[in-house]
């Protein structure tokens, strides 16, 4: 009986770790999801800043060149 009561702690610590494993897979993957869209949220709010500053420079040109 002994014996069997080991086998069972011992599957038991095996499938609590692989059930760990996977929840921290997850969690894992959705860090990394939530960090690239994060990443590619400031390179769109970047290149916005960017075209809106070139447009204003291109005002002020035509601006200066009709004073």
């Amino acid at each position: 009986m002994r014996r069997s009561a080991l086998r069972c702690a011992r599957l038991y610590k095996v499938q609590s770790k692989k059930k760990t494993e996977s929840s921290d897979a997850g969690s894992q993957k959705k860090k990394l999801i939530k960090r690239i869209e994060h990443k590619m949220a400031a390179v769109a709010r970047d290149r916005a800043r960017a075209q809106s500053l070139a447009e204003l420079q291109q005002l002020e040109a035509e601006k200066a060149a009709t004073s």
